[in-house]
């Protein structure tokens, strides 16, 4: 539990907001439940919660902090905070990366997450969001998953299992470096064009396993949805 606190520590170090976490049952999708936890007043009950939800569910964070706490606070016009960049690399390497980032996550087996703690300075919901699209992008065809940016987003929590194998594999915490970054560093990252296009054809998605997408992306839908679609 200590390396919890400390990874929030790290993280997200003096500022106070919500800190915003989730849990998804190991075999059932739909026990999904969410909970929120003053930062730093309550991080040893967030991290109680973590150490006992983790023994039967995937346990994941909000890398920004809100306004409040109530049950659907997770949500862009609510960050208070957003103390950092990230990346879900998925397939990508962290080696590839331009900036060395300040923590990795290995989420599962060659599989990993970075995260960039940014200046103080440069600590703004808008150029954090920005900052993470650029990252995503342009890794994009080295495995990073360019559509995780948002500043909802949920990353696995280190220190905890990843239930989606039959043998379930630990998250780990790779590297940390406490080292915060400023704009200027990431100069080498171009803006990505328009929010509201892409350059990149439209995919063929005739062959796609639906069942399969909404496994993917469960830990960023709503439950409501896997009930709407075993109606349909």
């Amino acid at each position: 539990m200590e390396e919890l606190e400390s990874f929030f520590k790290l993280i997200f170090g003096k500022t106070r907001g919500y800190l915003s976490l989730a849990f998804i049952h190991h075999s059932n999708s739909k026990d999904f439940k969410e909970k929120y936890y003053r930062y730093p007043e309550q991080l040893e009950q967030a991290s109680e919660a973590i150490t006992k939800y983790s023994q039967d569910y995937n346990a994941y964070f909000c890398p920004q902090l809100f306004k409040s706490g109530t049950i659907g606070s997770r949500k862009k016009e609510n960050v208070i905070f957003a103390p950092m960049a990230y990346a879900d690399l998925d397939g990508c390497h962290p080696d590839n990366l331009l900036v060395e980032p300040s923590v990795v996550i290995e989420s599962s087996p060659d599989r990993f997450q970075a995260l960039w703690l940014l200046d103080e300075s440069q600590a703004s919901p808008r150029f954090a969001k920005d900052l993470s699209r650029r990252i995503a992008y342009l890794h994009r065809h080295q495995g990073c998953d360019q559509s995780v940016w948002d500043l909802t987003q949920l990353l696995r929590v280190p220190y905890t299992v990843n239930y989606k194998y039959k043998i379930p594999k630990p998250v780990k915490l790779v590297s940390v470096k406490n080292e915060t970054f400023s704009a200027d560093e990431f100069k080498e990252y171009p803006h990505v064009k328009s929010y509201g296009r892409s350059d990149e054809p439209m995919p063929d998605i005739s062959n796609i396993n639906v069942e399969q997408l909404l496994d993917k992306n469960k830990a960023d839908i709503n439950p409501r949805v896997f009930e709407l679609f075993e109606n349909i």
